[in-house]
């Protein structure tokens, strides 16, 4: 017996371990770290962490800024210029050499012209970057009471014209400064800056001007959940109506979602290179994998390698301690697996399976509901399945075989019989030995 231990042992770690799969997790690695320096260069245009650092601005370069900003205002010309952008770019730069080149006065000057130009636009994305101006300029003159009142009314200001004009549509806006809006209002509806039904009506102009996607829903959904679990917001019944509606417009916008095995990985490279994901986040990802899985059975196939990568890289992504994704991802992964898989999906299939039989919390939680659903799927190949040999089938029964042995508490009376609907009972019954023996 512990001869067939060992080595039924040894072919679970070379499933695990396949040379195979390390290729794939090989190119997902690749397309992984090209996407996280993708992002650290938009951080750095975004920013300007790049310019800013590189160039030592001196105190007459950060006036011939401002005098083009105040110039550009006068003019009527500051959305043909890049003076808003130029400013912006400056109010990132540390308070110690913002406060040694700008004087009080300019201060107050550059928020009265901010408020001339919040009044001119019909873009949303304008009043959003106004706001963001705002805000560094704010945070960064705290010991001087004026400047630092003038840039809180200033805000509150540029807050309530988002929130009752009307803008034109967006047109080039990334879904990453979209989201960055969206944080935004966040964090005024949680410093109590605006009221519940303020930031539903920013939301929904947010929605509807821009791209529209299931993603942005999906972020404003982790907004409104992250609002409902603090305790001044708990008890809001606008807030949870708001909820139920956005999920249930992410549920209708599922029925016509399609995405290609290209959208499906670039969506997972863009979402795992991340460096603060959320649990919608993986929600977003997992739904649209099943979506993806539906297409064909190569399609399924590829999904399948996906969520391999995510059980394999576990120890450095850590999602899996969440039970929240945890059960979210294992949802996921039973709804795809079908009768009508064809015999290398329904492999891959069994190797996943045995990976997360491998993993401790999926173990611990979710044991039975692993076993029943490899037994299952070893019953659909044994039934469809046609040249059964060791590699697509009877390398299973042997692992059954001993996962059954090993675990007691899991009982299913009559596997062999179970199994062999549709082959060799006798055959089946010999990749058994460990349960006769402990029979006898």
């Amino acid at each position: 017996m512990k001869t067939r231990n060992q080595k039924i042992i040894t072919l679970i770690e070379k499933i695990i371990n396949s040379d195979e799969n390390k290729k794939f997790y090989a190119y997902i690695d690749t397309l992984l770290l090209k996407k996280c320096f993708d992002n650290i260069y938009e951080l750095s245009l975004s920013e300007n962490i790049i310019r800013i650092s590189a160039n030592n601005l001196s105190c007459r370069d950060i006036s011939n800024i401002l005098n083009d900003f105040f110039a550009d205002v006068k003019s009527n010309s500051i959305y043909k210029s890049r003076g808003l952008y130029e400013l912006a770019k400056l109010s990132s730069l540390p308070a110690k050499k913002l406060n040694r080149a700008i004087t009080s006065d300019i201060y107050l000057k550059i928020a009265s012209f901010l408020d001339i130009v919040s009044c001119e636009t019909s873009l949303i994305s304008h009043q959003f970057l106004i706001l963001r101006i705002t805000d560094n300029f704010h945070i960064k003159n705290t010991n001087c009471n004026t400047v630092y009142n003038a840039y809180s009314i200033l805000m509150k200001n540029i807050i309530n014209k988002i929130i009752s004009r009307d803008f034109l549509e967006e047109k080039n806006t990334k879904e990453t400064t979209i989201l960055c809006w969206i944080d935004r209002i966040l964090t005024a509806t949680f410093c109590k800056d605006i009221q519940i039904d303020n930031f539903i009506i920013i939301c929904n102009k947010i929605l509807s001007l821009t791209m529209n996607s299931i993603y942005l829903y999906w972020k404003i959904l982790n907004s409104t959940n992250y609002l409902l679990l603090q305790q001044d917001f708990s008890a809001s019944k606008q807030l949870r109506q708001y909820k139920n509606s956005i999920e249930k417009i992410i549920s209708q916008k599922y029925i016509s979602a399609k995405f290609s095995k290209e959208d499906i990985q670039n969506l997972f490279i863009t979402i795992i290179a991340k460096q603060k994901i959320q649990k919608e986040d993986y929600y977003y990802l997992f739904d649209a994998i099943t979506i993806t899985a539906s297409s064909s059975q190569n399609d399924k196939l590829f999904c399948l390698a996906l969520y391999e990568y995510l059980i394999v890289h576990n120890s450095k992504f850590k999602i899996f301690n969440y039970r929240f994704i945890r059960k979210y991802f294992i949802d996921a992964l039973f709804s795809i697996i079908n009768k009508q898989d064809v015999i290398s999906v329904q492999n891959k299939e069994l190797q996943l399976l045995i990976m997360l039989i491998n993993m401790d919390v999926f173990f611990c939680f979710e044991k039975h509901r692993l076993f029943f659903s490899y037994i299952n799927i070893l019953r659909n190949i044994a039934i469809n399945g046609n040249n059964l040999n060791h590699n697509n089938f009877y390398k299973y029964c042997d692992i059954l075989d001993y996962y059954l042995i090993t675990n007691p508490d899991f009982t299913f009376p009559n596997v062999v019989e179970y199994l062999s609907v549709n082959c060799n009972k006798q055959k089946i019954s010999r990749h058994f030995t460990l349960i006769k023996e402990k029979s006898i």
